[in-house]
């Protein structure tokens, strides 16, 4: 989980921003598997942003209604 936060600032730092919503999405997943739901809600509204400030307008949609989704169950 070290790694992979860490990996995220590093790709953040570079300006890799397919691959740190990459890393982003397999933080989520662990934080998921792990059953730490605040951190993976976390990780997905951090993706969601990720992807507003990148204007992708159609994974940021996907990612908010994911959020939700969440949410809901």
């Amino acid at each position: 989980m070290d790694a992979a936060s860490r990996a995220q600032q590093t790709l953040q730092a570079a300006g890799c921003v397919k691959a740190e919503a990459e890393v982003l999405q397999l933080l989520n997943d662990l934080h998921a598997e792990m059953g730490n739901e605040e951190d993976a809600l976390k990780m997905r509204i951090e993706l969601r942003m990720h992807y507003k400030a990148m204007d992708w307008k159609h994974e940021e949609a996907e990612a908010l209604l994911n959020e939700a989704n969440y949410l809901v169950e």
